[in-house]
């Protein structure tokens, strides 16, 4: 255990403290060269496409799909300085189409001699002076980073050019270990040839630098506070929490020493899938710690994968998987996920895939250094074992993986378990989110008349009493014939202050913010005294929605159960999203009676304290009202929105998606132009419209977009460099412009960039996010990696700002969804750790319309209320017994008002199934 726990703690800090050296495999590049010549093929005669040319180990920019857009790198078999065949890029839109060597091994302050043959065909110069057909290098450190100095260009030039011979001698700088030579349209139009390429090291320096790993040593670096950022030390501490003294190592195996070689891997249970040109061994060339990691290479796109032995565990049980991957010139398929995976098999008892009982962590290409992969997640109903697995599916190139640890931890529950024995909240109520304090004493009739006294403040709890009192038997009363007495008010006030100091409550009662709460309900003589109190209006909201939930069902009817219930939010805001505005007020889409219908969100939102709205559909306003003034008809709908939600204490997050604009007359291709003065003014004059409707809270969105759909118009790609810039400056303008009218608003932007593990996310990811730094800091973000460590990754890539996380399809598994197969108990709520209502402004989650998931439902708004206080086991019980208490009021002809039997048929067929085979 020691071992690994200091392992786990010190593989973060690898980087600052073990250097990492790595062997390059270049497939193709170094066999068969004659003295001093570091590349072969360099004709291209025997490169039949661009494929193969990605499958000898070089790299591009390029990708079919931009064929479709006017760009295109390729084998030219009609035009060629010797042979048959060239290297031909060809563009018709200013954009960056690079083509590159593979990695070259070479010894540092080497010089080299480059001999390259290049043909121009009308080339013209783009918004830059130096924006033409250019040749380069890029020379690389060990860790394939580009060596200060270590990159330039040695021809610039445009036009029309018959071919000519270029050649070059280049120094590598002091650290080199690694050269690449490149050509490219940089930002402009035309067409570039190249061939017979030849790259030739002077003296010695072409000999293979033979590298090896370096072990980590098992034990704490040393390092000091000075030498660690903040970011660091959230890591650590995150890791330290994970990993040691917190759960059980239920498979281990760093480094891979305990196996020989490749033949006492398989037959130890790693199983593979391989063959062809693809292959999976032990290797000892390439380690993340210790001397030996998994080695999977393909050359011919097909599925090359390994898994490891099964692991056993039981079913609902937390789990935590680490491992590293290591990538190679992976190149993505035919499909956009055809690359480098890892991720986790669940089996049943006879060790079969439990449907959808696949998940995967990561899916990568290119090259990387070694990535940290953690993930954490529930064990499926039924598991009895899990496997990790790793894969290049339908791809090219090597991946390195190694280091995989899997840990049990958190509070799993298993089925079993809620059938034997007494179920312990028969006799008390369920309050649900869980309350932070709850002691009960008796059951006691409220009687059959009610006096409540509140305050013109409270009156929508007051009008939400009526029913309430019907279901009891009761009625209010004006007069002092009442034998329970409600007061509804401040712990301050006059009689409540009282009848709190005499309980010895008064102190607890102030000290809860505006949305804590107290509950306070007694026998005083031969009456009842129900206290209902919060300094905040809000938190008397809570409270009601607490009492609602108090009467215990007994010998044929319901009572109240005296005690005392205190309670107050660790996060102050939490909510749902969704996007059609119907169901907020009429509920869930009906696929029989083609109607919206049931529980409405308004009563979801109430019921389970939330405070939150995030509108994410246009809802509202039309796709060509994003960047237009809004209709009348759609203002009136937000106002009436707006109005509703102020009567339940809801914050509703209301606001426009302007690249889902639908074309229309000077935007032909939809979405806005990013440096329009003209759409930057249609958007911000729509968002003070939403202020003064009374909105405070406005988001702009531009999650979900698809590459066709960046910088669309002719001026943004002259003016921006990349979508992220674009989305920085627009935002950013419009941001100032409200500000001006609007001085108390706050502007959320769900960017392109908003999802996947900001510490692995692609570079391409990590450049857009970058460029958020430059909105006014007061702009906050969205992000859907709801951990304290990859929330403060992104804060730290998006200039320190401030983050609302969104968690997507935990209250019913993914995979269930996609497949439409749903389980009938889900997981306990995964929507992220205990510590992140510290590094976030928010929290929100998709809710699914399937009944089965509300179990799951019920955690979350646990979870939601306060994270630290959260316990997976405990929840998923209270709200498997709240749920089959809701069924047998549903079975005595009681109308429920949340719910609808039809939709519980099947939770009501399994619970009786489940008891008999449990009891």
């Amino acid at each position: 255990m020691f071992k690994y726990n200091c392992l786990a703690v010190s593989a973060i800090l690898l980087v600052l403290t073990i250097p990492m050296f790595g062997e390059t495999v270049n497939r193709g590049t170094n066999s068969g060269r004659r003295t001093g010549e570091l590349l072969s093929g360099g004709d291209f005669e025997k490169i039949n496409n661009f494929s193969d040319l990605i499958n000898n180990g070089w790299g591009s920019t390029f990708r079919e799909s931009m064929k479709d857009i006017g760009l295109e790198v390729a084998i030219n078999s009609t035009v060629s300085h010797s042979g048959k065949k060239s290297v031909m890029l060809k563009s018709s839109i200013p954009r960056v189409l690079h083509i590159s060597t593979p990695y070259l091994t070479v010894a540092s302050g080497a010089k080299i001699n480059v001999s390259v043959w290049v043909k121009l065909d009308a080339v013209k110069t783009g918004a830059k002076a130096y924006y033409k057909a250019r040749l380069g290098y890029f020379c690389y450190d060990k860790d394939k980073k580009i060596i200060p100095g270590g990159a330039k260009s040695f021809y610039t030039k445009d036009g029309t050019v018959n071919w000519e011979n270029i050649k070059r001698t280049i120094t590598c700088p002091a650290g080199t270990k690694f050269l690449k030579i490149y050509a490219e349209l940089k930002v402009c139009t035309g067409t570039l040839y190249i061939d017979d390429l030849s790259i030739t090291a002077l003296g010695d320096a072409s000999s293979p630098v033979k590298t090896t790993s370096i072990p980590v040593k098992h034990q704490m670096p040393k390092l000091t506070s000075e030498k660690l950022s903040d970011m660091d030390k959230i890591m650590l501490a995150d890791m330290a929490a994970k990993f040691q003294g917190n759960g059980k190592i239920i498979f281990s195996c760093e480094s891979f020493e305990k196996y020989r070689d490749s033949s006492h891997l398989f037959a130890s249970g790693w199983n593979k899938i391989s063959g062809g040109n693809s292959s999976i061994t032990l290797t000892d060339r390439i380690a993340h710690s210790g001397k030996k990691s998994i080695f999977i290479t393909s050359q011919d796109a097909r599925i090359t994968h390994i898994s490891t032995p099964k692991i056993r565990v039981n079913e609902n049980v937390k789990i935590n998987i680490s491992s590293w991957l290591k990538l190679d010139n992976v190149v993505t398929g035919k499909k956009g996920y055809f690359k480098a995976r890892s991720g986790i098999f669940f089996l049943d008892k006879a060790g079969k895939v439990l449907r959808s009982g696949s998940k995967v962590f990561i899916t990568k290409d290119g090259s990387t250094d070694w990535l940290p992969v953690n993930y954490s997640t529930y064990t499926l109903p039924g598991t009895h074992y899990i496997k990790l697995w790793a894969e290049l599916k339908k791809t090219t190139g090597n991946i390195y993986w190694d280091d995989l640890v899997v840990v049990q931890v958190g509070d799993g529950v298993s089925l079993k378990e809620l059938f034997v024995g007494s179920n312990p909240y028969s006799a008390q109520p369920i309050i649900i989110p869980k309350p932070l304090k709850e002691n009960y004493t008796a059951l006691f009739d409220p009687g059959r008349k009610v006096k409540i006294s509140y305050f013109a403040d409270d009156q929508i709890i007051q009008e939400q009493m009526t029913a309430f009192l019907t279901r009891l038997g009761a009625a209010e009363v004006k007069d002092n014939s009442f034998s329970t007495h409600i007061l509804i008010g401040r712990p301050t006030d006059k009689d409540i202050s009282a009848i709190l100091g005499e309980a010895y409550l008064k102190s607890s009662a102030t000290n809860l913010g505006k949305q804590g709460y107290l509950v306070y309900a007694a026998k005083v003589g031969a009456k009842h005294i129900i206290v209902l109190c919060s300094t905040g209006r809000q938190g008397r909201y809570f409270a009601w929605q607490s009492l609602k939930q108090m009467p215990v069902y007994q010998n044929g009817r319901y009572y109240l159960m005296g005690g005392t219930i205190i309670d107050k939010p660790g996060y102050k805001e939490r909510g749902m999203v969704f996007g059609s505005i119907q169901r907020w007020y009429e509920g869930p889409y009906n696929n029989v009676s083609k109607k919206f219908e049931g529980w409405s969100y308004r009563r979801r939102f109430q019921a389970l304290k939330f405070n939150l709205l995030f509108l994410a559909g246009n809802g509202l306003a039309s796709y060509h009202q994003m960047a237009v003034p809004f209709s009348q008809s759609v203002i009136d709908n937000y106002a009436k929105l707006y109005d509703d939600c102020q009567k339940y204490y809801i914050d509703a997050m209301v606001g426009v998606r302007p690249y889902r604009q639908k074309p229309r007359p000077g935007r032909e291709k939809g979405g806005v132009v990013y440096s329009s003065e003209k759409d930057i003014k249609g958007v911000a004059d729509n968002l003070i419209t939403l202020y003064k409707i009374g909105f405070r809270s406005l988001y702009i969105a531009e999650d979900d977009m698809v590459e066709s759909a960046f910088l669309q118009y002719k001026q943004d790609k002259e003016r921006f460099r990349n979508q992220g810039e674009a989305h920085a400056y627009f935002v950013g303008e419009i941001y100032k412009r409200v500000k001006k009218s609007c001085p108390d608003f706050r502007l959320i932007f769900c960017a392109t960039a908003y999802s996947g593990d900001a510490v692995s996310m692609p570079e391409s990811y990590k450049t857009y996010c970058r460029s958020m730094a430059r909105m006014p800091l007061d702009i906050s973000l969205v992000y859907t990696q709801p951990d304290s460590k990859s929330v403060t990754w992104y804060r730290k890539l998006t200039g320190g700002r401030k983050i609302h996380t969104w968690s997507n399809f935990y209250t019913v598994l993914y995979g269930y969804k996609k497949y439409n197969v749903f389980p009938v108990f889900p997981m306990p709520y995964g929507g992220g750790d205990a510590t992140l209502d510290k590094y976030t402004e928010s929290h929100f989650f998709l809710i699914t319309d399937k009944p089965t998931s509300m179990i799951s439902t019920f955690t979350a708004a646990d979870y939601m209320w306060n994270p630290a206080r959260y316990q997976a086991r405990k929840s998923f019980k209270r709200a498997f017994f709240k749920v089959r208490r809701l069924l047998k009021q549903m079975e005595r002809g009681e109308k429920v008002e949340q719910y609808r039997l039809d939709q519980f048929r099947r939770i009501k067929t399994e619970i009786a199934k489940l008891e008999v085979k449990y009891k």
